[in-house]
């Protein structure tokens, strides 16, 4: 004879285990309000037994739910993530396109009033989306991957800094033109130390190299995603 569960339909074989499931499922499938409700209307309080059945198994369901997790992640970590990307995530324009789209001009102010770190990382994260060709796992620390000619590739060093490169490039060309529209900022002394500063944090550190990598790994922790949200097909 099986133990049907009043409040899930689940049934069970051993009363036991029927028992111990009715006690937490009765408060789990309620909703929030309807517990507070039954509260309030109750005149007997459960008994110590079973609040502490209640609570064993809530304990042992969140540490199932724990368990899970901690097998999924070890799941997808085994997964090649160029493996993974090529048979689950196609975008429809290549990296070496889409990058050399990006328009700098709202993040100048960017580059002013903060640094020109904080103004290309901000620019790169406007373009990330859904349909973007650059990708990073959460477990891959600071390993981006692109999207070009039909394929997901780990970028190299010298690619991913090119990158950087291009977009800290684009600041210095729109920051010329910001000039010209702005010469007073040149033409009168009352402003050249203002001129100065814009000029020093536009051409940012002069190591490139640590320039980079601030970049890198800002970037990184913007646009990463987190490895046990990932759906495996």
């Amino acid at each position: 004879m099986t133990n049907k569960c009043p409040h899930c339909s689940r049934s069970f074989l051993r009363k036991h285990n029927f028992d111990k499931h009715l006690e937490s499922c009765k408060f789990i499938i309620k909703k929030e309000c309807q517990l507070k409700s039954d509260l309030e209307d109750r005149v007997d309080i459960p008994e110590y037994k079973d609040l502490y059945n209640f609570v064993v198994n809530l304990s042992l369901r969140i540490k199932k739910l724990e368990d899970d997790n901690n097998r999924l992640k070890n799941r997808i970590f085994k997964l090649q993530p160029v493996e993974w990307l090529n048979e689950n995530k196609i975008v429809s324009i290549n990296f070496d396109i889409w990058y050399k789209t990006f328009n700098v001009s709202e993040f100048l102010s960017t580059v002013f009033s903060v640094d020109l770190n904080t103004a290309v990382v901000s620019c790169i994260c406007s373009y990330v989306n859904d349909d973007s060709p650059l990708f990073c796992f959460d477990n891959k620390k600071t390993q981006f991957y692109v999207f070009n000619n039909d394929e997901w590739s780990n970028i190299s060093t010298q690619s991913i800094d090119l990158f950087i490169n291009h977009i800290a490039n684009l600041f210095i060309v729109e920051f010329t033109t910001f000039i010209e529209n702005n010469d007073y900022l040149i033409n009168n002394p009352k402003y050249i130390d203002q001129y100065i500063s814009y000029q020093n944090k536009i051409y940012g550190s002069t190591n490139l190299i640590s320039r980079n990598q601030k970049i890198k790994s800002l970037l990184y922790e913007k646009i990463k995603s987190n490895v046990s949200s990932v759906q495996i097909s």
